[in-house]
């Protein structure tokens, strides 16, 4: 029963984190929204709701991910948006190789 709740507490977080949207296009359909890891993956967010992590450690995790649609998180990972990074995150997107 505790594993149960702190699975649907750590998906109702995962879907907090996601309703600001797509950083980049601005997307707010959650199931087109994924979590990119800006450095230092640890798991993918989308399975740590059953990973039994503990909330601080998802809160970690989560931290260093920022919100983009599928369209603009293949974008990135192709490399046709770069992301320029500061201490607090991504400054800055440019488009094109």
């Amino acid at each position: 029963e505790n594993n149960r709740k702190k699975r649907i507490a750590i998906a109702t977080l995962l879907k907090k984190v996601k309703k600001s949207g797509c950083l980049l296009c601005k997307e707010q359909e959650l199931v087109v929204l994924d979590l990119h890891h800006l450095s230092d993956k640890e798991k993918s967010p989308s399975k740590l709701a059953s990973s039994g992590w503990s909330m601080a450690r998802v809160q970690k995790e989560l931290d260093k991910c920022i919100v983009l649609c599928a369209n603009c998180h293949r974008k990135v990972h192709f490399g046709i948006i770069t992301h320029i990074l500061s201490n607090n995150g991504p400054r800055a997107f440019k488009y094109g190789k």
